[in-house]
């Protein structure tokens, strides 16, 4: 018998040493025990009091009431009082708003499918029997759960009360907490005078006999459309479609806001990751709260773990603490994750241990995601957290998932495209498309391969994994948001665009402007052509960039381009000396070698490591090379002399700040002298540290309340940030280091002193300058040269640049913006000469439009199609949390209802569901499992209006629905690895897990290992899974385990471990039949 003596029934809540707990099921095991053991007479009786949820309480404890009927402990009750013959009586309480005999009657029915067939069996024994009797509270709502236990007497005997339904989680896995009321025996027959009125005013018109047998008899189980609807809302897991509407006193979301938290859930369950790319100053951080508080709700024993930039974590944390979600959550700050991953480590290293952050999350959000594009410490680290958190979901927030290449949004995606859930793309139909075009992406050997047809393609991706609503569509679509912001009517207009042209001195134009291009042509860059292990080599590409980005620094600030012609002669006087030197240069000996230049000049503009790999690459050669080099090199700094002393000739002195005749910085001190007389701060932008600083000395003289920043400094941005944002100054200078993950709103006018090609940079730099809760007009200015000094597309010509090479610098943006705009399906590089027409216009366009016009602009985002008809349905039907929990939220027999056809010209398909993308609406909208994946089969109509529960499902309906599951079934299977005669690469894999079973001897590892090996051999991984399993059985396999005694340890902690596991366990768990799950029949009342 289970001693429940001296414990806490709190189902074993893990609160108290072991010996101090007990569950509810406990309780019941003590007193059935007790009721066999004892034999008094058949005198065993039972009052529950519970939700409407006793079905799943009785089959956690059936076994037990099974033998109290073999063992005659039961017999039927002759008692009037009593009120029933049955010795059992349970009362329960609909949680649910809607009480009606039919609802009722569907609600029995819900718990009842889900038992197998031997559990209903017994279930309709007690029932046939008489052991068991049922009553319903329909006239208000009832709360209270206890039960009482009849062993002696017609009162009884201990009655326990507390929170526990009698349901299989409040029997044995929720934690509950029940409590033996301290009754005399005058109590306890008050209490049985209670229930017994209870007893007589429940509704007994339920025959649970009846429910019973018609699912047993039937294929397909009714549901009236409230309950049907109520259940795939629990099905699909969209009990976010019922959180609090936008504008309440308990929501803080705004609408466009509520849409996008509506859309990311959707996605993050659809895909288990997703972008999150509303433009800065709209509230992404609100939205991924309420996200994390969705989260938490369903998933009460994980955390939420977001990692963010530390000047921001503090606004995180502000926002999480509103959503009441912050305890829950471990902040984690970008920086940590440049540690030395835990695998690369050497001794003395900083290292980030992923080990830390192992299965405790179950949604991971990235914020400034673009910071982990590429391959570094901070990505590997991140991976490591997402590896080790295999079922987590992954929310990334950027507003720029791509900024120069598409390859930056497929490296994002990647994140989440992972083993594990690389199934849930194929289930929404997006696996074969995502890495087809990843593969024709990769294939491109430079972008005049790229296509219309592919960008397109790139197009649909990044709006099936991310949504971007822009300040333009709040304004278009979202006025009642604005209203709700400011109390009133108010516009968040376009920001105000000014080109501001600019031109310098006739001397400066014939000494510099014009002299540019050929200078930079006849450059030769002498050691850039030589590298460590290559010998000499002339990287066209290489050195082109290098003379770009000479030019662009012209174009920058004269103090930009004349400070790089003088590091260049420095660092160039430095190689010639050292590679006609017989004894090396070292870094605090430049003095002894060096007395052309200024020693300590030199050696501050030079990589001493880099100087040695030219020396040394420059030794290995022959001696016909070598000359050639010297004369280039030579030829090279006679050059740089003959442009510095153009420089002095043209600018004067060059010690006078600003420059003399320098229009440009005139220009800008004339702005800000402007703005600050309209008391209206300004953000001064350059992509240079050096130009920064001209400018600062340039205004600092005529303005006290002027700072800057830029990585050479070692100013804290977070400060600085906040003391601008006090008002202890009024401009900044800066670089791109405050384009983002920053809010400026106390600025008024952004100036971008020289331009990038990216418009999304752009957009980010205004975007400092905007919030949602502070609508204002941003002035822009924008510089750009006249075309007297505009040299650009000159030194394209002269220098011979590849169109590929033009593009990969330039960027995306302009490649999308030169398809749409001159309808070009592919580009060509012997149209060369017109794209560069193209550009030039490309290049106004952005001085003077707003950058939003140029950047392109996904639509107005939209919720499914499946969202917005079970939305529909929640008003139709007025369903409440209430009325989703209390149904079961697995479906184990198909279901069905009836409703009203909507209009047969609806030919609306779900836009964002790959899987029923163009195609048509049948009579029935069908859900099934596909390797264990909800997906909808056929797609919903627009109507949810109840239909005739009399017109139920015919044989050729039923075929009908074969035929759709046939077909999915053969959808599946082509999108599957082609089962049959393994390959070679499978059979490759067999041979490492049998390698690795090799150096384990854990049975359960062992036993890990097997069902990997037993699905490899039935050939039902993808490509996908293959590959990850294949890269983390090499990694095991490449470490040192096999010389140590016992690895099995080692080998368990290491995260290429957790990626086996999770493609073992899909093999035991995902079946490759698709499953029929509920039908909708529209019903034609034509």
């Amino acid at each position: 018998m289970t001693d429940i003596g001296n414990r806490v029934i709190d189902n074993n809540a893990g609160l108290l040493a072991e010996h101090k707990e007990g569950s509810v099921r406990d309780v019941f095991e003590h007193y059935l025990t007790k009721a066999i053991e004892e034999d008094r007479d058949n005198s065993f009786r039972l009052d529950v009091g519970t939700g409407f949820l006793f079905f799943s309480g009785f089959e956690a404890i059936a076994d037990r009431f099974e033998e109290l009927i073999e063992t005659g402990s039961v017999s039927r009750i002759e008692d009037p009082e009593w009120g029933t013959e049955a010795p059992i009586r349970v009362v329960m309480g609909p949680e649910t708003s809607n009480r009606t005999k039919s609802i009722l009657l569907s609600l029995v029915t819900d718990q009842v499918i889900e038992y197998d067939d031997e559990a209903i069996d017994i279930l309709r024994r007690f029932v046939e029997k008489g052991v068991v009797d049922f009553r319903v509270i329909t006239e208000r709502n009832f709360h209270p759960k206890f039960y009482s236990f009849y062993l002696r007497s017609e009162v009884p005997d201990d009655i326990w009360a507390g929170s526990a339904n009698f349901s299989k989680g409040g029997l044995q896995s929720n934690i509950e907490l029940s409590v033996q009321m301290q009754a005399g025996n005058q109590d306890r027959e008050l209490f049985r005078e209670w229930f017994d009125k209870l007893w007589e005013q429940g509704e007994e018109d339920l025959d649970v006999l009846e429910v019973i047998e018609n699912v047993q008899q039937s294929d397909y189980v009714y549901q009236p459309p409230s309950v049907f609807f109520a259940k795939l809302i629990r099905y699909l897991d969209r009990d976010y479609l019922l959180d609090s509407s936008v504008s309440t006193s308990g929501s803080p979301l705004l609408e466009y806001q509520n849409l996008t938290y509506n859309i990311v859930m959707e996605r993050l369950q659809r895909f288990g990751g997703y972008i999150l790319s509303n433009s800065v100053g709209t509230g992404k951080t609100y939205v991924a709260a309420q996200t994390a508080a969705t989260y938490q709700r369903r998933f009460p024993d994980n955390e939420i773990l977001v990692v963010a930039p530390s000047n921001v974590t503090e606004e995180w944390e502000d926002v999480f603490d509103e959503f009441n979600v912050a305890s829950e959550t471990e902040f984690l700050s970008m920086g940590m994750l440049q540690k030395q991953p835990l695998e690369e480590a050497t001794a003395g290293d900083r290292v980030f241990d992923y080990r830390e952050y192992t299965d405790r999350f179950s949604l991971l959000i990235v914020d400034e995601a673009h910071n982990y594009r590429n391959d570094s410490n901070r990505r590997n680290n991140l991976e490591d957290i997402i590896r080790q958190n295999g079922d987590s979901d992954v929310l990334l927030t950027t507003a720029t998932p791509i900024n120069i290449s598409p390859e930056d949004l497929f490296s994002l995606i990647d994140l989440f495209y992972r083993a594990g859930r690389v199934h849930q793309f194929e289930t929404a139909g997006l696996k074969s498309h995502y890495e087809n075009t990843r593969q024709r992406l990769k294939k491109l050997n430079k972008y005049d391969d790229l296509s219309s047809s592919l960008i397109r393609d790139i197009k649909t991706i990044e709006n099936e994994l991310s949504i971007k609503i822009t300040w333009r569509i709040i304004q278009e679509e979202f006025q009642e948001d604005l209203r709700e912001l400011a109390g009133d009517d108010v516009e968040y207009d376009d920001p105000e665009i000014t080109e501001e042209e600019y031109d310098y001195p006739t001397r400066y134009q014939s000494e510099v402007f014009e002299e540019i291009v050929p200078f930079l042509d006849q450059l030769n860059y002498e050691p850039s052509k030589l590298w460590d292990g290559q010998g000499y080599q002339n990287f066209d590409n290489l050195i082109f960039r290098q003379k770009w980005r000479l030019y662009k620094r012209l174009e920058s600030s004269l103090k930009a381009f004349h400070d790089s012609i003088d590091n260049l002669h420095k660092r160039f006087i430095l190689y010639y000396e050292a590679i006609t030197r017989d004894t090396a240069i070292e870094e605090g000996d430049v003095s002894s070698h060096v007395t052309s230049i200024d020693p300590q000049e030199a050696a501050t503009a030079t990589d001493f490591e880099r100087l040695e790999t030219v020396v040394t690459t420059y030794r290995s050669l022959d001696s016909d090379l070598q000359e050639t080099v010297l004369t280039n090199l030579r030829s090279d700094i006679d050059l740089i002399e003959q442009m510095g002393d153009r420089i002095e000739s043209s600018f004067g002195t060059t010690e006078t700040v600003p420059y003399p005749g320098d229009n440009k910085v005139a220009k800008l001190q004339s702005i800000v002298a402007d703005k600050l007389g309209e008391e209206k701060p300004v953000v001064i932008f350059s992509q240079y540290s050096d130009t920064v600083e001209y400018l600062y000395q340039s205004l600092s003289d005529e303005h006290t309340g002027v700072r800057r920043i830029h990585g050479g400094l070692s100013e804290d941005k977070e400060a600085f940030v906040s003391s601008f944002n006090r008002g202890e100054f009024d401009v900044i200078i800066t670089t791109d280091m405050l384009a983002e993950g920053v809010n400026l709103p106390r600025a008024d006018a952004i100036v971008n002193f020289d331009l990038p090609y990216n418009p999304i940079t752009l957009i980010q730099r205004t975007g400092r300058a905007l919030r949602i809760t502070n609508p204002k007009q941003v002035e822009v200015h924008n510089f750009r040269p006249t075309d007297s000094i505009d040299r650009e597309l000159e030194l394209y010509e002269k220098l011979d640049a590849r169109l590929d090479t033009i593009l990969d610098i330039v960027g995306l943006d302009f490649i999308v913006w030169l398809m749409d705009k001159k309808k070009i399906e592919q580009l060509h590089e012997e149209e060369r000469e017109e794209y560069l027409e193209s550009l030039d216009e490309y290049n106004e366009t952005m001085a003077s439009s707003n950058p939003s016009d140029i950047a392109p602009e996904q639509a107005p985002p939209e919720e499914t199609r499946t969202d917005r008809i079970l939305r529909r349905a929640i008003d139709t039907y007025n369903l409440s949390s209430d009325d989703v929990l209390a149904v079961s939220p697995s479906i184990r027999r198909p279901i069905y209802t009836v409703v009203e056809s909507s209009d047969y010209q609806d030919q609306e398909t779900e836009a964002h569901d790959a899987t029923v993308r163009d195609t048509p609406l049948s009579n029935f909208a069908v859900l099934g499992e596909t390797g264990g994946d909800p997906s909808i089969w056929t797609p919903l109509h627009r109507s949810v209006k109840a239909g005739s529960d009399a017109a139920g499902l015919t044989e050729s309906d039923k075929q009908t629905i074969e035929k759709i599951r046939e077909e999915r079934q053969e959808q599946y299977n082509r999108e599957r690895v082609t089962a049959g005669q393994l390959g070679r690469a499978a059979s490759q894999l067999v041979d490492q897990v049998e390698e690795v079973m090799d150096l384990v001897s854990d049975p359960e590892m062992r036993g890990t290992l097997d069902a990997v090996r037993e699905r490899l051999e039935a050939d039902t991984y993808t490509v996908p899974q293959r590959n990850a399993l294949a890269d983390s059985l090499s990694s095991i396999q490449e470490e040192v385990y096999g010389w140590m005694a016992n690895p099995d340890t080692e080998i368990r902690n290491a995260p290429e471990w957790q990626t086996v596991i999770h493609m073992s366990e899909k093999g035991r768990a995902e079946s490759g039949e698709s499953e029929l799950k509920a039908v909708i029949k529209y019903q034609n009342n034509d």
